[in-house]
């Protein structure tokens, strides 16, 4: 939801579907990647795993 010129929020598919993939795409469980830490990875073995 995006404010619109009326100051009203207003619903965008489009930024909503663009929202959902970037959150997909960047967000990694903090937990999982704290243990991937804990047990020696490092900061690429993380990222390639997710």
């Amino acid at each position: 939801m995006v404010p619109g010129e009326d100051h009203k929020w207003q619903f965008d598919p489009a930024l909503e579907k663009q929202a959902t993939f970037t959150a997909r795409e960047l967000l990694v469980l903090l937990v999982a990647a704290q243990r991937m830490a804990y047990r020696g990875g490092d900061d690429e073995r993380v990222a390639n795993a997710y």
